[in-house]
């Protein structure tokens, strides 16, 4: 599982398991990392759930745009710049 930090741009990945249709709405958004608790400690046990806020949506999932969700960090990919990446 990858590290998440705050301000980490991310793209929400769809759900194998997620019926279909409608499927996951989800599917491509994308958000920023967000600061869940002020205190990770207490938390150390829900470390697989991210907050992130949706910044960039499409289709059902548009009217969630600015809001904050819980998502598995499995179902997240890391959006690297290119200057993060070396190139």
């Amino acid at each position: 599982m990858a590290a998440f930090n705050q301000g980490d741009k991310v793209i929400i990945n769809g759900r194998a398991e997620w019926p279909q249709p409608p499927g996951y709405q989800f599917t491509g958004a994308e958000g920023m990392v967000e600061r869940w608790v002020q205190y990770a400690e207490p938390l150390e046990g829900f470390s697989e759930f991210i907050l992130v806020r949706l910044q960039k949506a499409e289709g059902r999932a548009a009217p969630y745009v600015g809001g904050g969700f819980f998502f598995r960090a499995d179902d997240l990919t890391k959006v690297v710049s290119l200057s993060e990446a070396g190139l």
